[in-house]
């Protein structure tokens, strides 16, 4: 007779497969033999002579830094519940077996999460012990508090889209994202080195962790998020593959954009160039998942002035200038490859002068706020002031010296 317990099993099983088989599609004995062993073993070498003889730049790599890329860590990932589309029919008549199916697949999910965390800390407690100079047992509960905080805020960003759908879940998503960094990276600078006050900052994430985890194995009008949420967890190696292996159609326009619902027109002199621009920057706003991607983007960056010493700040300044005007330039691709804008006969330099104005026009809030953070870094408030007119100027050549080629 079936159970709960074995019908998770099965679907672990089942998952695994279907991972293994996505994987094999793009990794064959060749790729294999050739790219990923011999990238193996150099990572493995490069990380040996790190560890044995760390290089000077090592010493100018601030902890904050660190523990904001053990944030984005603590960030990542999903938590998986191995139900199904067909799961509403019969499951519902049964609430005991959905509560059975998440409590077993939040098990597999943590375990899982356990497991890599500790892989994680491992491979970085030589360079923690070594450019901080902390001691061990501060690496073990960096690890734990890690792994805690990783919990909690999954399931707190489920009970986020439980409550709140639509415009106010992504505020939230965001307001929520800045506050959890700012108290993870104070923790772990201020607190964690003193074991009491780190053992009572574990014990108070368990006990918060566990009310989340009733309330979510008890909730039973979330249903239908959890299987999308499955769904894409399953699809995401999949997806990534066939992202590089067969060209994608763009996504359709949502019925309620997300940005730019009722506006006018951006450019006055009505032109074949500032119609194509016009319709690129519309395109690029309304898509929610490259306005949250920008959004990251921008905020890592501008995170990164706050941290960087002097010289690496204005490297990062120029890098993240052609950074973002690479992504801006790819979803613009994108967009003009769709079956509208692909009905014209553009005609030589259009395509590339709408290019350039529209990824251009996009990349300037972006760059310009980093700018600005750099600015108020290095030279206070005058600098911001400076380096806004000048970041805004930078970002605009640089979306041209990337689109110099565009046909």
């Amino acid at each position: 007779m079936i159970t709960p317990k074995l019908l998770v099993r099965r679907r672990i099983k089942e998952n695994a497969g279907f991972q293994w088989k996505a994987l094999r599609q793009a990794v064959d004995w060749t790729v294999a033999l050739y790219i990923v062993i011999p990238a193996l073993f150099f990572a493995g070498l490069q990380y040996y002579t790190w560890i044995s003889s760390p290089p000077d730049w090592f010493a100018f790599i601030p902890f904050p830094l660190c523990a904001f890329v053990l944030f984005l860590y603590v960030c990542s990932g999903k938590l998986r519940f191995f139900l199904e589309n067909a799961d509403q029919l019969i499951l519902l008549q049964h609430p005991h077996w959905i509560r059975e199916l998440r409590r077993t697949g939040l098990i597999y999910s943590l375990t899982k999460q356990f497991l890599l965390t500790a892989l994680l800390m491992a491979l970085l407690a030589p360079f923690l012990i070594r450019i901080f100079s902390v001691n061990v047992p501060y690496v073990v509960w960096l690890g734990i508090f890690t792994f805690l905080s990783k919990w909690n805020l999954q399931l707190i960003q489920k009970w986020l889209d439980s409550r709140y759908p639509g415009l106010r879940n992504l505020w939230l998503h965001i307001v929520w994202f800045v506050i959890f960094c700012a108290v993870y990276i104070s923790v772990s600078y201020w607190l964690l080195p003193i074991q009491p006050l780190a053992l009572l900052i574990s014990l108070v994430l368990v006990l918060t962790g566990q009310i989340l985890w009733r309330s979510k194995v008890g909730d039973l009008r979330t249903i239908q998020q959890d299987i999308k949420s499955d769904y894409e967890a399953k699809m995401l190696l999949a997806g990534f593959i066939l992202a590089y292996s067969v060209p994608a159609r763009p996504k359709s326009s949502r019925k309620r954009p997300f940005l730019f619902r009722s506006s006018n027109r951006l450019f006055k002199k009505r032109t074949s160039v500032n119609g194509l621009a016009e319709a690129g920057i519309k395109l690029f706003f309304r898509n929610r998942s490259s306005v949250m991607l920008y959004i990251q983007l921008v905020s890592v960056c501008s995170f990164a002035m706050l941290t960087l010493p002097d010289p690496m700040k204005w490297v990062l300044w120029l890098a993240a200038a052609f950074l973002l005007a690479s992504m801006v330039k790819l979803a613009a691709k994108e967009t003009r490859s769709g079956p509208l804008l692909g009905m014209f006969p553009w005609k030589d330099g259009v395509i590339r002068e709408a290019a350039r104005k529209s990824v251009g026009l996009a990349v300037i809030p972006g760059f310009a706020v980093i700018s600005a953070v750099m600015g108020a870094a290095l030279f206070s408030w005058w600098g911001a002031l400076l380096l806004l007119p000048v970041g805004g100027m930078f970002a605009y050549w640089a979306a041209g010296v990337l689109t110099m080629f565009e046909k």
